[in-house]
């Protein structure tokens, strides 16, 4: 079996990459309670997921001089989907930041 993924979970990962009201497996449910903890986990998966970006995306940036003019189209690419994946996860981020503020009454 190969660790590399399938034509089609490519594409799912791209149309949901480019959906900004993607959510995460099992975040549907708790968008809809009113559970403070359910919004602080969220909130430390969101604060998570985000930060994991920002180092991706400078570490592409920081190499991509590293990379020969023939190759840098696909490093531009990767640029474009790293950040459109960031500024998802940090609205969805915002969104769970303020669900606990409201969730806890401050």
């Amino acid at each position: 079996m190969s660790d590399h993924p399938t034509d089609r979970e490519a594409k799912q990962a791209a149309e949901e990459i480019t959906n900004a009201d993607t959510l995460l497996p099992g975040e549907a449910g708790d968008v809809e309670s009113e559970s403070l903890e359910d919004a602080r986990t969220w909130r430390e998966v969101y604060e998570e997921l985000f930060l994991f970006k920002q180092q991706m995306l400078a570490t592409l940036l920081k190499q991509r001089e590293t990379v020969q003019d023939l190759g840098q189209h696909e490093v531009v690419n990767d640029e474009v989907l790293l950040t459109r994946e960031a500024d998802r996860l940090a609205r969805r981020l915002e969104f769970w930041q303020r669900e606990v503020r409201r969730r806890s009454g401050t």
